[in-house]
Order: structure tokens, then sequence, then C-alpha cells
């Protein structure tokens, strides 16, 4: 029993020593590198040299191969790099690491540019995929009285008033950019609240060679438009059958326009334009 307690004992030592002779050689070597880093000071002529000495005696302490040295300066409160080795290889992976990192900026900075304008646009602006809605700005949603989570997913023929309307659009948007790339026609819609709309839809594929990766659109309320078109059609064909002459002038008392031509035996009506 003793003896067995004295080999354990004798065990623990010779493992306790061989901790202490690595712990020494360490330190040694630490001393060392340290030595040959003095012994650069007083050697090296130029910063280059003196840097790439220390990487040299640091080489037998730690692995140099990507090895850079940075100097702090307190003023400016910075870093500089002015000696950096780096592995062919590794090289290559930062410099795709920071080309990556590259592009991901520029697209966060492309994307916030194009939702400002999908945001700022007066026209309703969506996309769609096989004519189902897949986005929609704002500005659609006010058009179409429809929350936004209303029209994704949903097929664009519940925004019109019939499925002859909703054929015809496709059918005349379609051969448009089949023939020049975009297409625009003009159409009815029905707002969630039962209201009819004029809209002039223009439409732009992702890709003209693929249609199934989808469709941009955009959406012009016209209704006012419309409205005024119809009611200066109807004045036009009220002022034509009037019974009497009737004469635009200007400010200046300048007739500018007359219904019925001059000439009719109708008695006549002057009307300043403001």
């Amino acid at each position: 029993m003793h003896s067995q307690a004295s080999r354990e004992a004798l065990e623990k030592r010779i493992e306790e020593l061989q901790r202490e002779l690595r712990r020494t050689s360490r330190f040694e070597e630490i001393n060392r590198v340290l030595l040959g880093i003095s012994e650069t000071v007083c050697r090296a002529t130029a910063l280059d040299e003196f840097f790439a000495s220390i990487r040299s005696v640091l080489s037998s302490v730690i692995d140099t191969s990507n090895f850079s040295i940075a100097l702090y300066d307190a003023d400016q409160d910075s870093l500089s790099f002015p000696y950096c080795v780096v592995m062919t290889s590794v090289a290559g992976q930062i410099a795709l690491a920071i080309e990556r990192k590259r592009r991901e900026k520029e697209l966060e900075q492309s994307m916030a540019h194009l939702q400002s304008i999908f945001r700022a646009a007066p026209v309703g602006i969506g996309v769609t995929v096989d004519r189902v809605m897949v986005k929609a700005s704002q500005r659609l949603c006010e058009i179409t009285d429809y929350a936004r989570e209303e029209l994704i997913d949903r097929s664009a023929r519940m925004l019109y008033l019939d499925d002859a309307d909703f054929d015809h659009v496709g059918r005349v948007k379609y051969m448009q950019i089949r023939d020049h790339d975009t297409g625009t026609v003009e159409t009815r819609w029905r707002r969630k609240d039962g209201a009819v709309i004029d809209v002039l839809l223009s439409s732009t594929p992702l890709d003209v060679r693929d249609l199934g990766k989808g469709v941009t659109f955009t959406a012009l309320d016209i209704t006012t438009r419309k409205q005024v078109e119809a009611e200066r059609e109807r004045l036009r064909v009220a002022i034509e059958q009037a019974a009497e002459i009737i004469v635009i002038t200007d400010q200046a008392d300048r007739a500018v326009s007359a219904c019925p031509e001059n000439g009719s035996s109708r008695p006549s009506h002057r009307w300043r334009r403001p």
C-alpha cells in the first residue's frame, strides 16, 4: 500500500516537473524572441526591414502566415497598418468578403432609394406574377381603398368590373409587351368601397424573355381627367346646338372662339374668359 502511494506521488511530481519544464521552455522561447526583436531594433535601417524581421522572429512562437502590424495614433484616435502579410488564398477570401460587403451595401442603398420612390410616387406601383399581386405601394392601396394585405397574393381580377375587362386588359397589355417590351391601356377598376374609377395602366416585365419572373405596373387614377373631358365634350355639343352665337373673348375683349362660326344669323352673346 505504501509502495503504491509512493509511486502515485512520484508520477504526480514528474507531471509537475514536466509542466514546469514546458513553462520554462516557453519563457525561454519568449525571451529569445524579445532578444531577437531588440537586436532587430538595432540592426534595421528601414521600417519595412524592421517589420519583416519582427515577423521572422515571431514565427518561432506563433503562426505568422497572416501577419499585420497596427500603429495607433492617439491624437487622431485611429489605427494604421503599415505592414501586412496575408496568404494568397486567405487574401482572395478577404477580397471576396470585402467585395460582397460592398455589393450588399450598394444593394441596400439601391433598395432604400427604390423604396423611397415607391412611397413618394404619385401613381400606384405594384408587381404581379401571372397577374397575381406580390407587391403593392401605399399609393396603390389608397387608389383601390384596399389594405396591402388584402391585395397581396390575390388575383388582379378582384379590381376589375367583370371578366371581360380583365381579359381585355391582359390581352392588349401582353400583346404590347411582346411587341414593344411595355404595355399601356386604359381601363376601369372597382374600389373596395364600390366606387368605379378610370385607371391608366402601364406595365413592364422584370425580364422580357421570361414574363413568369413578374411584371411591374403603375396605375394612375384618371377619373377626374375623364370627367373633365366628358364635361368639355358635353359643353361643346351644347354650344354647337345652341340657338344663339356664343363668343368667347380674352381679358382684352378679343374674340378667341365662337360657336356657331361667324356668319350665322343667330343672336350673339359674349363670354369673357377669365
